[in-house]
């Protein structure tokens, strides 16, 4: 039976195998302030969140998780087994990417099913939001834009939200997450 963490470690493998630093792979990221966990986010140009559902999983959070994930990257792929790819091509957006994991001999096998397209919402805001107050401050002061150290999390949000493009704002993430891991 395939679960969540042979898959997880045939993903992480595949995104190495793509020039990939281990510093641009992230595992389990909080996103809506932790309403949803992303299990894996590559940091490509634009950040692709990765859904793992294996055979041991359920697809009960799936509708949910599919609302955050699609609230805050603009390109996710779920990772799923035949088991679930009927049900869960229900449930997700048709431009999420699908990768069927298959095993055998006991190798795990990533195919893809169906390429990720770009999410038509501007995900900015909740992008931004899973950086820490200080990664925010440095973005904001980087641009040149004024803030007050008391300034909430939200407010720093909002201020680099409306400060910056969709684009250079998925720059600053990825150069932000990548900084984060190497410490």
């Amino acid at each position: 039976m395939l679960n969540d963490k042979k898959i997880r470690d045939a993903l992480i493998k595949r995104l190495l195998n793509k020039k990939l630093s281990r510093n641009n792979i992230f595992e389990e990221i909080a996103v809506k302030r932790g309403l949803g966990i992303a299990d894996v986010v590559a940091n490509f140009q634009t950040p692709h969140c990765y859904e793992i559902k294996s055979d041991v999983d359920s697809l009960t959070r799936l509708k949910n998780q599919s609302e955050f994930f699609s609230d805050a990257f603009k390109k996710i792929t779920l990772i799923t087994t035949k088991k679930h790819l009927i049900k869960a091509e229900l449930i997700i957006p048709v431009w999420w990417g699908i990768i069927i994991a298959e095993e055998k001999r006991e190798k795990v096998i990533l195919k893809s099913y169906r390429k990720s397209g770009l999410n038509p919402k501007n995900t900015t805001t909740d992008l931004l939001s899973m950086l820490w107050n200080n990664e925010l401050k440095s973005a904001l002061f980087s641009l040149d834009v004024n803030f007050k150290s008391s300034d909430n999390r939200a407010l720093l949000v909002e201020k680099l939200a409306s400060s910056t493009s969709q684009k250079n704002a998925e720059k600053i993430f990825v150069k932000t997450m990548s900084e984060r891991q190497k410490t």
